[in-house]
């Protein structure tokens, strides 16, 4: 297994000003053999862990669980999990603001991909604040869920004032895929209509018409 390509916590973690770009947690399988579990392309917050992030980038991660060169894709090979980052926590929060998920990859060929963006695993007391999430993928599985963002069903997150746009999974779960509970906060968008975003100030079904990742000048 591998977990947090760029940076791995299961204590205390703040993070502030921080990019996560061009990293892999790589548990692809050897020649002909099933790809493991791997959770966290630039991030992975486990265990009994919090987390505080905020004006943070995540982009161009990688979490990979693909069946080695050789071997046969079937169901029961790898995991891969939040391309961007992986979240979970028994105890403690994890809070995130004023954060940038963009281009990151969840891939387990032959395997299970969730969350290309992020993936919230075993986490009470996560929210999402002010976030930009596009353009991430859940790719090459035999089952790909919530190309920009996924939450299991031992997860609860709350999101307000987030946009998420032009994901890549299974029809129906491009944006997100929720089997644990998303709440909207409010003032959130999904370019499609599948993040249960039906608050105050929610948009559905509408192009937020971001322009590319780059450098601004702020």
């Amino acid at each position: 297994s591998a977990s947090g390509g760029g940076v791995f916590s299961s204590g205390t973690l703040s993070v502030r000003g921080s990019t996560f770009e061009g990293n892999l947690a790589d548990a692809r399988g050897a020649p002909a053999q099933p790809g493991g579990s791997a959770a966290g392309g630039g991030l992975a917050v486990m265990q009994d862990a919090s987390a505080d992030i905020a004006a943070s980038t995540f982009h161009d991660n990688v979490a990979d669980a693909s069946v080695g060169q050789g071997g046969v894709n079937v169901g029961a090979d790898g995991f891969a999990g939040g391309g961007g980052a992986g979240l979970s926590n028994t105890s403690g929060a994890i809070t995130q603001t004023n954060v940038t998920y963009a281009r990151n990859v969840a891939r387990a060929t032959g395997g299970t991909s969730r969350g290309g963006g992020i993936v919230f695993f075993l986490s009470t007391g996560a929210s999402l604040t002010n976030a930009s999430i596009t353009g991430n993928s859940a790719a090459e599985g035999t089952d790909n869920q919530g190309g920009n963002l996924f939450v299991r069903d031992d997860a609860t997150v709350g999101i307000a004032n987030t946009v998420l746009s032009a994901g890549a999974a299974n029809a129906g779960s491009e944006n997100c895929g929720t089997a644990g509970t998303l709440s909207s906060l409010g003032n959130n968008l999904d370019s499609r209509d599948q993040c249960g975003f039906h608050a105050r100030g929610d948009l559905v079904g509408t192009d937020p018409l971001l322009g590319d990742l780059q450098a601004n000048g702020g």
